[in-house]
């Protein structure tokens, strides 16, 4: 008999040399002699008793592993997939026979496969002794975690936190398989939401306090501590400013960039009301006009005219900032409005001043003027809110999301229309103090309060 089997007191090995090759334990007699095993190796754990308290479930993954009382459970023939990079739980239900005593709780992974559950973050899992019904947490699986099938290891002790190859009094261990498998590669960008309304309007002068935005992953989660914001704004100098906002994942894919508008206005210096007055030629239903500012904005218009009566005259009054402004007058068959069909003129005038003035033309005439004292210097970047020194015409809140409340002193107005930067009527009823906005795009109005034959205008923002 071969010593190597235990007859002797020793331990059999797989490199005895017995029959010149790895030792079965089928080749040698003996009562003690018990067969080499194979593969990874990992240390004893297990209670020594479980009359009173066991392991009664393991949930992980696709495990959901119901047990009865054992000191150690081999359940390597069950198993899960767990993806590198992925948020796990795993939850352990006590069972007690009788009174719930006090139980702690440990849990490892051997992550890089080499049979033990030492190295560093192969413990996933740990709770203190308590008498509470379900021990549960979560863990993320390591991205360098080694691919394929390893060890899982799930350890119950009384009155203690067991380590990974103890044997304890009370308690149970049971050893499952989980098979690691390469994550999917991130190529979802992350989204960027700003903070606010996308346009900010202020005065020269005014201080710019930034809104902000947040940011959100499907891998990284919240990546806000993470977004890059470029541009600057100087709230000394009137003009239009952009603000950027950039971030990507881990993985490197950048999420759609978001931008904001700062438009920074000059102070408001008061208003000036004029009249416009059109005689019409024989054709009022291919006349029409508008009054742009110096953006480029319709801040009022008018027309066509089918219900005039032909050499008819029309006077429309409006109230506008100070500034510098162009007027265009059209006509739809092109012949102008004088003098082949009929004698039309029209003139737009502040007081006793003549600003603009014309009859003969083709399809269109555009002229500009100013008025309050502005000078005749165009900015594209004057793209600025009116703001009125008439306090007899309010609005409110500015910017307003989901209602624009009216203040009138002193006078009533028939009907409103609400146009957008381009002259386009978006919305449009009879007069109330209270105009639903909610439907309007994110952007920069004008409110158009019709008076009899005279017009009210206001800018406002709609977020």
């Amino acid at each position: 008999m071969s010593d190597k089997c235990g007859s002797v007191g020793t331990t059999p090995t797989c490199t005895d040399g017995i029959q010149n090759g790895d030792e079965t334990g089928v080749d040698c007699g003996g009562s003690s002699c018990t067969p080499c095993t194979t593969g990874t190796q990992y240390c004893d754990s297990q209670g020594n008793s479980a009359n009173d308290e066991y392991i009664s479930n393991v949930k992980v993954g696709s495990i959901n592993n119901a047990s009865g009382a054992q000191l150690y459970s081999d359940f390597t023939s069950v198993s899960t997939n767990l993806t590198k990079g992925s948020s796990n739980t795993i939850t352990i239900t006590p069972a007690w026979t009788g009174s719930a005593y006090s139980e702690g709780y440990a849990v490892w992974i051997d992550y890089n496969n080499d049979g033990d559950f030492t190295d560093s973050g192969e413990q996933v899992f740990s709770k203190a002794a308590s008498s509470a019904t379900v021990a549960s947490g979560s863990f993320t699986v390591p991205t360098s975690a080694t691919t394929g099938t390893t060890r899982l290891r799930v350890s119950m002790k009384y009155n203690g936190v067991p380590t990974s190859c103890e044997a304890f009094s009370y308690g149970e261990v049971e050893d499952y398989t989980v098979n690691i498998t390469a994550g999917v590669a991130d190529a979802v960008k992350p989204v960027i939401s700003l903070t606010g309304s996308t346009t900010i309007n202020l005065t020269v002068g005014d201080t710019y306090n930034e809104l902000g935005a947040t940011a959100t992953d499907n891998v990284d989660g919240n990546l806000t501590s993470s977004i890059v914001i470029t541009g600057t704004v100087n709230t000394n100098s009137a003009g239009t400013y952009t603000r950027y906002y950039n971030v990507s994942d881990a993985a490197g894919n950048a999420a759609n960039q978001k931008s904001r508008s700062i438009v920074v206005s000059a102070a408001s210096s008061g208003s000036t009301d004029v009249n416009l007055s059109i005689t019409f030629d024989n054709y009022p239903e291919e006349t029409s006009w508008s009054i742009a500012d110096s953006s480029g904005s319709t801040v009022a218009s008018g027309g066509t005219y089918a219900s005039q009566a032909d050499g008819s005259t029309l006077n429309v009054s409006a109230e506008l900032p100070t500034g510098c402004y162009t007027l265009t007058i059209n006509d739809a068959y092109g012949d102008g409005i004088c003098c082949s069909y009929g004698n039309g003129s029209y003139a737009l005038t502040d007081g006793g001043t003549v600003l603009v003035s014309g009859s003969s033309f083709t399809s269109s005439e555009t002229t500009s003027f100013c008025v309050g004292g502005a000078s005749a210097t165009f900015s594209s970047s004057a793209h600025s809110v009116v703001t009125t020194l008439d306090s007899q015409f309010k609005v409110y809140p500015n910017p307003a999301k989901q209602q624009l409340n009216v203040s009138l002193i002193g006078f009533e107005a028939q009907s409103f229309e609400v146009k957008n930067l381009l002259g386009q009527t978006v919305l449009e009823g009879r007069y109330t103090s209270a105009i639903d906005v909610s439907k309007l795009q994110g952007g920069m109005y004008v409110l158009q309060l019709n008076i009899g034959e005279k017009i009210k205008l206001k800018k406002f923002i709609k977020e």
